[in-house]
């Protein structure tokens, strides 16, 4: 038996996702250093995309969802609480960001468009549909 693809990146695995297009976005964690890294391959024809991609942001980061084309992060609204607030969106074959919501919190995507939410308070908050 041979070997179908050889990938190694720093940390753990934390999460992967597996796309329509034959892609794979994941994220590792560093959990000794609290350092997380994304990653992205093609496992169709066998290519590493992005490898070990760090942001500003080194640990409180954590990927919400995958298209077939990017890669939708998630940042907390503090570091002790698991409350989800801003949204970073990567081209998932260069891992270049694409764009950023610092004042939203992602709910989900389908290929057209990211569906969001601006807390303004616990109970009442308002959709929006992001286009990008």
């Amino acid at each position: 038996m041979s070997k179908f693809l050889t990938f190694s990146q720093r940390g753990n695995i934390w999460r992967m996702f597996f796309t329509d297009n034959k892609l794979i976005a994941g994220e590792t964690r560093d959990i000794i250093n609290k350092l997380v890294s994304f990653f992205s391959l093609n496992y169709e024809n066998r290519t590493v995309l992005i490898k070990n991609l760090q942001l500003n942001e080194k640990w409180w980061l954590s990927i919400a969802n995958v298209n077939d084309s990017l890669i939708f992060l998630s940042s907390y609204r503090k570091p002790d609480m698991p409350e989800h607030l801003g949204i970073t969106v990567l081209d998932i074959f260069s891992g270049v960001v694409r764009w950023q919501k610092n004042d939203l919190t992602f709910l989900f995507t389908d290929n057209e468009f990211a569906y969001t939410y601006k807390a303004r308070n616990i109970i009442n908050w308002r959709l929006k549909r992001e286009k990008f």
